[in-house]
């Protein structure tokens, strides 16, 4: 859809749903999954986003990829509500569905302004006690929000297939002999155990928006809602360090003390299959591909 058509629409979202005229929409960003805009009116600024419209399977239907880190629009409303009845904030949702003419899903949102995050000490504290609080939120399954049932696969078997897709989806990126030792490590991975109870997260581990405040950082509001699902604490906190990691950061003590709790075991497939996704995601940015493949590089030696 052209930029023109997403600002037509926008300001047609923005009116019916929140009963406001737009005198200013602005891009935001965009990527392969989605777009997000601003748009302000006289009272305030809300924020819209597009994302390609698709035909979701059956929960029981969805690849292996997919359920385990991938996303899926429909999850949005049952998201939302459940950290809206947890009292987890979050910014107000206005309404969401699908315009089959432009051939995108929808969201409108308030539009929370945060402040840019410094990854200070308190920083990491503010982010470590807001997963404390998300991840009190458990069922005894994986999966998507909306499901009332678990998937007949269990979540190592589930896992353990994800991880053989993404490493067939990015091998053509991957330097021949990396692909190789990857593959090797991908095929003798131990099997994981399952945990006792799956956590509510963003699969990236932490996606919230935060402001700084005289005592320190507060989180705004967690975004990306339509991406949270109960899932292993293990591999959330993984893709958290690991992403700090990439961009050469440690997790600070004060994290772990604020979350309360830090992982004795780290299994290795967790990074794998971060690094898997992550380096065909970022394979047209050269330095972030580049710190992936030294990730891979340095996990499969």
């Amino acid at each position: 859809m052209e930029l023109s058509a997403q600002i037509d629409l926008a300001s047609a979202l923005v009116e019916s749903l929140v009963g406001q005229v737009a005198r200013q929409i602005s891009p935001l960003s965009g990527g392969q999954v989605g777009r997000v805009l601003r748009a302000e009116t006289d009272a305030s600024s809300y924020l819209v986003k597009f994302v390609d419209l698709f035909a979701e399977p059956e929960f029981e239907d969805e690849s292996a990829d997919d359920r385990v880190y991938g996303n899926r629009f429909s999850n949005l409303r049952p998201a939302y509500d459940l950290l809206r009845r947890a009292g987890l904030p979050t910014p107000r949702l206005y309404g969401a569905g699908a315009n089959v003419e432009q051939g995108v899903f929808y969201a409108v949102f308030d539009y929370l302004e945060g402040d840019p995050d410094d990854f200070s000490a308190s920083w990491f504290s503010a982010v470590g006690a807001s997963l404390r609080e998300l991840h009190g939120v458990t069922r005894p399954y994986q999966g998507w929000v909306g499901m009332r049932a678990p998937l007949s696969e269990p979540w190592p078997s589930d896992f353990q297939r994800a991880l053989e897709i993404n490493l067939a989806k990015v091998r053509p990126v991957l330097p021949r002999s990396l692909a190789i030792a990857v593959a090797r490590r991908v095929r003798d991975a131990p099997r994981l155990d399952d945990p006792t109870e799956f956590v509510l997260s963003h699969t990236d581990g932490f996606q919230a928006l935060l402001g700084q405040r005289d005592e320190g950082w507060e989180v705004l509001g967690h975004i990306d809602v339509e991406d949270f699902q109960f899932t292993d604490r293990r591999f959330v906190l993984t893709g958290f360090e690991l992403a700090h990691r990439l961009n050469g950061r440690a997790i600070p003590e004060a994290f772990w003390q604020a979350y309360g709790w830090r992982p004795q075991e780290r299994p290795r497939q967790f990074e794998l299959l971060y690094l898997l996704v992550w380096a065909r995601v970022l394979r047209r940015n050269p330095e972030a591909f580049a710190a992936c493949i030294a990730e891979l590089e340095r996990i499969a030696a």
